[in-house]
């Protein structure tokens, strides 16, 4: 065997344990630990000669001198969740500043003077978190060039991704703790969110941008609790997931059924557990860069993955980003997560999660889930699509479109007429085609 690809394979037996026993371990010894594998990580790095990284959401924010604040949110249902800010640009005079660029804020902290600029939520997508918003320079992240336009800046992160693995009861090793789908991210995450955003910043309504998954729990959010209507000022989703009869996913589309069945099957009998949650460790990361990085032979096999899952289209993405895509993924996700997702593409229907007939009585006192009522949702709903997107399909949005009783629909294309599933946040194009239009909205909705 190739030195390198033994090499590889042993640190993935290693790290594909590395989070469980580290979360066994806590205080001193569990640092020590950790101060050991980045040593090692750093010795195999230099035997290779792939550079180490691990730069994270806080990272990439100081490295382009931009304002930090770390809030830490309780969730109804006791998740705590870890949400960025970026409160404004390094071009503008901040309100108070208390440290050269990091604060670090709780729930009880009020050392900030409130905000009466425009506040807005972006919201990643499935097996992301808000290092995704952050990760390409200046010139293609939303989450800078909304910070540059004078508004405030909040990142969120779901319940079980690498920023938000905590909870005031359950251990993560638990099957409470996993016990979620995009259900509760929307119907308990969001919520908890908004309303810590409004009480911190002296507001009265954010304005919204999600992704993919963050559009899903958007959704489910107003669809579900018609109270926060009021407290969402524009919404804007990107890449919605709602009905997805159209995903053009081969893989999905032949196993999906056999996943549902047998996932099903295991979490019924072995309980909740997390999955996906390795993006964090260094070992991933180097891999990424590695196997995606500028200068990689494998940079090709690198965009054809991607492409297989996101639709034509990656030559949007500069070789520099694209590594940095891959390591920012994949963040942390539940089983039901995933499950809840298959159950709508094969049922074809926006709807709770379905646990069986008998178990949907004890849930739901019915034999079926519940449908999402959508159509209650008073808020207008910008929507944009990708014109190659293979995870939400024109189709699909049109459909979800005509269910709302107020949705403005874009199909966004470039000079190729293509835009896939990954464009939305890293294309060179996301300036002039996305971003721009989410400001001009946001601007003309703080004048009305």
């Amino acid at each position: 065997m190739d030195p390198l690809l033994r090499e590889l394979a042993a640190f993935f037996n290693v790290c594909a344990y590395a989070d469980d026993l580290l979360n066994m371990i806590e205080g001193d010894s569990r640092l020590e630990l950790e101060n050991l594998g980045e040593q090692a990580m750093q010795d195999w790095s230099d035997r290779v000669g792939v550079e180490v990284t691990t730069e994270k959401t806080e990272h990439y924010i100081l490295e382009r001198e931009y304002p930090l604040e770390r809030h830490r949110i309780k969730t109804e249902d006791g998740y705590i969740l870890t949400v960025h800010r970026i409160p404004h640009s390094p071009e503008h005079s901040p309100h108070t500043l208390h440290h050269e660029f990091l604060h670090h804020t709780t729930p009880g902290d009020n050392r900030y003077l409130p905000s009466r600029k425009p506040v807005i939520l972006l919201q990643h997508g499935f097996g992301l978190s808000s290092e995704g918003w952050v990760l390409p320079d200046r010139e293609i992240a939303l989450a800078y060039q909304l910070a540059d336009a004078g508004f405030d800046v909040w990142l969120g992160n779901q319940r079980g991704n690498s920023y938000s693995r905590q909870h005031t009861h359950f251990d993560t090793k638990t099957d409470n703790f996993w016990n979620f789908s995009f259900h509760e991210i929307g119907y308990y995450d969001l919520a908890a969110v908004f309303d810590y955003m409004l009480a911190k910043t002296n507001n009265t309504a954010v304005h919204y941008v999600g992704y993919s998954q963050g559009t899903t729990c958007l959704l489910v959010l107003l669809a579900s609790r018609p109270e926060y209507r009021e407290k969402v000022k524009s919404a804007h989703l990107l890449a919605p997931v709602a009905f997805m009869k159209n995903m053009k996913v081969p893989f999905i589309q032949w196993a999906s059924e056999k996943i549902l069945h047998y996932g099903e099957m295991l979490v019924n009998s072995l309980g909740h557990n997390g999955v996906m949650r390795f993006h964090h460790l260094p070992f991933y990361r180097t891999l990424c860069s590695w196997a995606c990085g500028e200068g990689s032979h494998l940079q090709n096999v690198c965009r054809t993955v991607f492409a297989y899952f996101g639709g034509p289209g990656m030559s949007n993405i500069k070789q520099s980003v694209l590594s940095d895509v891959c390591a920012a993924q994949p963040a942390g996700a539940s089983i039901k997560q995933i499950l809840h997702f298959i159950q709508v593409y094969v049922k074809g229907k926006f709807q709770q999660y379905d646990y069986g007939r008998q178990y949907n009585e004890v849930h739901y006192k019915q034999s079926t889930p519940p449908a999402y009522d959508i159509s209650s949702i008073t808020n207008c709903v910008h929507l944009y699509y990708g014109v190659t997107d293979h995870l939400a399909d024109g189709e699909d949005v049109q459909r979800l479109a005509k269910r709302l009783p107020c949705a403005i629909v874009q199909s966004i294309s470039d000079d190729d007429d293509k835009w896939n599933h990954y464009d939305f946040l890293w294309s060179k194009d996301a300036k002039e085609l996305i971003n721009e239009r989410i400001i001009r909205v946001v601007r003309e909705s703080e004048n009305k």
